[in-house]
């Protein structure tokens, strides 16, 4: 489904990420692992078409995707939860699930309010408020249910627990299993290491903007040296 072949990006003239790839598959999940600054958020604003690749291709269901501009990228059938997470505060909670209603690229719409809803009753209860009252687990999960709502065949996800309670980050990877299950492909970027392995079962880990490892969580757990190494845990 996806295949980013060695990108390169950054900003101005400083280069943040260098010969990045990776493979997605339908239904597959991958999480990238690291530091900050490691890279993480810019592949996936580069896959997001948020910020230019200097170099590499692309490719999401056979196109090359490289460089056009974000709202293609996202007809094709890429949703994108941002780390800022941008709801509108002065719409209800529903009122901003609204914006992102439409068709996945194949033109079906499985995810509706109602359905959105009930992964995240927390907002549900909570349908009428204006999404400037909500909590900061509440608008991770209105960001998501936002998301979701245009029906994408990949969900990427910019590290989804920033700021969040422990409480709060059990509860959405607990929101992110199901949605494994449901049959979307997940890319998360994520420092929590308990969250990604809840959303996904492929892992590479990036230091100073390149891939330094890749395999399972269940390789991971062998190697408790690469996770000191790369992790600091």
């Amino acid at each position: 489904m996806l295949d980013v072949q060695s990108i390169q990006s950054g900003y101005g003239k400083a280069l943040a990420i260098d010969d990045v790839s990776f493979q997605l598959e339908a239904s597959e999940s991958l999480a990238i692992l690291g530091r900050n600054g490691a890279g993480k958020t810019t592949t996936l604003k580069t896959v997001m078409g948020m910020t230019p690749a200097w170099q590499g291709r692309i490719v999401f269901k056979g196109d090359d995707i490289v460089n056009l501009s974000s709202d293609t990228i996202a007809r094709a059938g890429i949703g994108y939860v941002p780390e800022e997470r941008r709801i509108f505060e002065s719409l209800s909670v529903t009122e901003n699930l609204l914006t992102g209603e439409k068709a996945g690229a194949s033109g079906a719409a499985p995810w509706t309010v109602e359905r959105v809803f009930e992964l995240f009753p927390e907002i549900a209860r909570r349908s009428m408020a204006p999404a400037g009252t909500l909590s900061g687990g509440e608008r991770q999960m209105l960001a998501v249910g936002r998301a979701l709502m245009g029906n994408p065949d990949l969900l990427l996800l910019d590290e989804p627990s920033e700021g969040l309670a422990p409480v709060v980050v059990n509860r959405l990877g607990d929101a992110l299993a199901e949605l494994r299950k449901s049959g979307i492909a997940i890319l998360i970027s994520e420092q929590n290491r308990r969250l990604a392995r809840l959303a996904a079962e492929n892992v590479v880990i990036m230091e100073t903007g390149r891939i330094a490892y890749r395999g399972t969580f269940t390789d991971l757990d062998k190697n408790p040296e690469i996770t000191a190494r790369l992790l600091g845990v």
